[in-house]
């Protein structure tokens, strides 16, 4: 194998590596929360989410980090109903 084929291989193996490996390959959508990241009061802001359930996310996350948006409906007192209402206004990034 020639030395350019040798670096082409290597270029091409480091980007696969960073675009299946680094955490939040997609960015949240502009005005979206990251449920993951966002402080209780940054949740607060989300209109369905009041200060117990923004405590109750944060808390949540600690022990199971949300992997999509829809995982936030395993907290407590977040059922389909108020997944519906917040569901453009968060995110995983």
């Amino acid at each position: 194998m020639d030395r350019k084929t040798f670096l082409g291989m290597i270029v091409l193996c480091v980007g696969l590596v960073f675009m299946f490996c680094t955490p939040g390959f997609a960015e949240c959508p502009e005005g979206s929360v990251d449920i993951n990241t966002a402080t209780v009061q940054e949740l607060q802001e989300v209109n369905g989410i009041g200060s117990v359930l923004a405590q109750r996310i944060a808390d949540y996350r600690q022990e199971h980090p949300f992997t999509s948006d829809k995982d936030v409906t395993a907290v407590k007192g977040i059922g389909e109903k108020t997944f519906k209402q917040i569901a453009d206004s968060i995110c995983v990034d």
